[in-house]
């Protein structure tokens, strides 16, 4: 018996619960077509749906009772109900319950408005106005979305008033906030546009036609809302570097006239959306490609697609005549060219990346039902003779990516990705935890012919990240990143070094990553050596005891190259140098983490090896005080190590003994000496104060 007693108590809790969150969401009074569209409306906040039948909703008018709205059925969870006039003369609105009116209804004075009750006749919400100073003649109140329960008396703080001109001007059966049509500004988080508030994370917004707001939030902070509609003739754009989410559905009128949604991008970077429900209509996810420059080989953009299936025949992104659109062939380790019918590149597919090289800059766009879905691969092929397991994936979203966390889902697959960093014309590692921009491709290595991946929607995120430039990985002991730089183009490449309990000198698929070659030959290359194979990214067992690691170079062009360490100082107890197989120039990283060296496309690659615990045979700095002097063509380079500066005096000596040059130094890290010799040696004698340094060089 107790617990037939506690089932119907339960129940009956369960069912005052949900009348509790049935609120009167509006009473409407415009000014230009009063009398057929005065109206009112209901709205369920709560999270079940309420039976109404037996519920009034009783019109006020000065204080009195004028009439009342018989209501009936339900009202589900986050729907509205508009009461209305049964004359329909001149009516625009569509009421969900009417009356006959008597008197003339509302004229928003103070003790105007709604009483609702249930079907007991207990009043549930309360929204008469007590006082005379807040009145809705020709306007609207309408109550605040952070309303979540009815109250038994009138509170003026849970209302919103604004002037309404007409009916329609309006949305009426909207519970949320709306763009004012008759706003100059276009802000999204100026609360002055909405007719409500502005939007938050549980609050539907609404843009109506004839208006084109932007959204000003930075990545850190997005703008949000719950459910967002852009109706026929609305425009919403996010800008560069701003973002969006939105928490619930999407919906974009799709008529002759249709709404617009933007996410813009430019050289500095992308905008931001993120859409958590269904999407309904086209939107536009704008991509900068700069041009690539004429008898140079730049201007290689590796893209993804965040629409659904978009033809490329007739888009933005159909090559004239003198651009290129290719996709990644593994099978045959070729760039297969959308020019060349049998490939069948008719369609931007989910996930898959591309490559796109552009005669003249442009914005681009994506346009078509935006993806918000994982998108899943298995079994990507892998030829060992061929493409090596290599697949050019592409982010499939309207935001950056998380790459390679728990929701990945990685089998067989390495868990470090590339991102072409078109600024360094070479392909950037992404470790775990980095960012893979929007509308960005991606290169995966899978091990073998059986994998699966999963590209998730759980790891959407708003980031800066521009599509021309990668993510920092984050700091870690033991890791020695390398740079080289060169003095003839602003291309560059970079090696990484991890040492690590668990790691082997094989290739460990969590975290090694294989070096995959630049798209252009002028790029210099950088790569460590170990078990016979290429890395860019590498992890080695923990230091125990002396080994070497060769670190293989490739110059793009001939020229002066600058090679740059870092992390040095987060190893303890061991030493690091770097020796120049080619010159037989060792350099003590502990004292000096950057060196300059002359190399040609026809050097052995075999230039680098680094020394850990074995070479102590190194030059101090206090003897040789760290300058570097070299010879490039028939030019001499000097550089000083570190902070310091080249000073005091330099002169030139052939075997001969004889002096064929001297000068003072510039006071600068680095000066160059031309000589117009004759091939040969020379010695180069640096004098500053009590210190001499003498090199030998071979002028050519």
């Amino acid at each position: 018996m107790k617990k037939l007693l506690l089932i119907l108590f339960v129940g009956i809790t369960l069912y005052q619960t949900g009348v509790a969150q049935v609120i009167i969401a509006r009473n409407c009074d415009p000014k230009k077509n009063f009398s057929p569209d005065r109206f009112c409306e209901i709205y369920n906040v709560g999270n079940a749906a309420v039976d109404l039948t037996g519920w009034t909703l009783e019109n006020i008018q000065g204080g009195k009772v004028k009439f009342s709205w018989s209501l009936s059925g339900t009202i589900n969870s986050g729907e509205t109900k508009i009461c209305g006039n049964a004359d329909t003369t001149g009516q625009t609105i569509t009421p969900d319950f009417t009356a006959t009116w008597s008197g003339v209804s509302w004229n928003g004075k103070g003790g105007d408005g709604t009483i609702l009750k249930d079907n007991n006749g207990t009043v549930i919400d309360y929204a008469v106005q007590d006082d005379a100073t807040k009145t809705f003649d020709n306007k609207e109140m309408k109550r605040k979305l952070t309303v979540v329960s009815p109250t038994a008396t009138y509170d003026v703080n849970q209302w919103v008033f604004s002037t309404v001109n007409n009916a329609n001007d309006i949305i009426p059966g909207f519970h949320g906030t709306v763009w004012r049509k008759t706003t100059s500004h276009t802000i999204w988080g100026t609360s002055s546009n909405w007719d409500n508030e502005t939007p938050t994370a549980t609050a539907d917004a609404y843009i109506p036609g004839g208006v084109s707001p932007h959204i000003n939030n930075a990545t850190s902070s997005p703008a949000e809302c719950d459910n967002l509609t852009i109706a026929s003739g609305g425009t919403l754009t996010v800008p560069v570097n701003k973002a969006l989410t939105v928490n619930g559905d999407l919906s974009i009128d799709a008529s002759a006239t249709p709404g617009t949604l933007v996410v813009a991008s430019d050289a500095a970077g992308n905008g931001s959306l993120i859409l958590n429900g269904t999407v309904t209509g086209r939107a536009t996810i704008e991509r900068y490609i700069a041009a690539y420059t004429p008898g140079k080989d730049d201007g290689w953009h590796e893209i993804g697609s965040p629409v659904n299936n978009m033809a490329i025949s007739g888009s933005d992104f159909a090559p004239g005549a003198n651009d290129d659109l290719y996709a990644w062939g593994e099978a045959t380790n070729t760039w297969l060219n959308d020019k060349i019918s049998g490939n069948s590149i008719n369609n931007f597919i989910n996930g898959n990346g591309y490559l796109v090289s552009c005669q003249s800059t442009a914005i681009k766009a994506f346009t078509g039902t935006l993806n918000n879905s994982d998108v899943s691969f298995s079994n990507l092929s892998y030829n060992t003779t061929r493409g090596n397991g290599w697949h050019l994936l592409g982010n499939p979203f309207s935001s950056a990516i998380i790459w390679g966390d728990a929701n990945w889902i990685l089998t067989g697959v390495s868990g470090v990705a590339k991102v072409w960093n078109e600024a360094a014309a070479n392909y950037s590692d992404i470790s775990s935890g980095g960012i893979i921009p929007s509308t960005n491709g991606f290169f995966v290595q899978v091990t073998s012919a059986t994998n699966s991946l999963t590209i998730p929607a759980a790891d959407r995120t708003h980031n800066t990240t521009n599509n021309n430039k990668s993510a920092s990985a984050a700091n870690r002991k033991e890791v020695l990143n390398f740079k080289v730089t060169n003095d003839a183009n602003s291309y560059y490449d970079m090696n990484t070094l991890v040492f690590k309990a668990g790691a082997t000198e094989g290739w460990d698929i969590a975290f090694d990553s294989h070096k995959l070659f630049s798209l252009v030959k002028t790029a210099p290359q950088l790569w460590t050596v170990s078990k016979n194979q290429q890395f860019s990214t590498k992890c080695l067992p923990e230091i125990t005891t002396a080994y070497d690691v060769p670190l293989d170079f490739r110059a793009g062009v001939n020229t002066v190259y600058h090679l740059s360490v870092t992390g040095v100082n987060s190893f303890e107890n061991t030493s690091l140098v770097l020796e120049d197989l080619q010159t037989g120039q060792k350099i003590d990283l502990s004292q000096q983490d950057s060196y300059d060296f002359s190399a040609t496309t026809d050097d052995d690659e075999s230039r680098f090896v680094l020394h850990i615990n074995g070479v102590t045979a190194v030059p101090s700095m206090d003897e040789a005080d760290g300058i570097q002097i070299f010879a490039y063509g028939k030019t001499v380079c000097l550089h000083a190590p570190g902070q310091k500066r080249l000073k005091g005096k330099v002169s030139v000596f052939n075997t001969l003994g004889q002096e064929i040059y001297t000068g003072r130094l510039n006071g600068m890290k680095s000066q160059k000496i031309s000589l117009n010799r004759k091939t040969g040696i020379y010695f180069i004698r640096v004098e500053d104060g009590n210190k001499l340094v003498t090199r030998k060089v071979f002028i050519k």
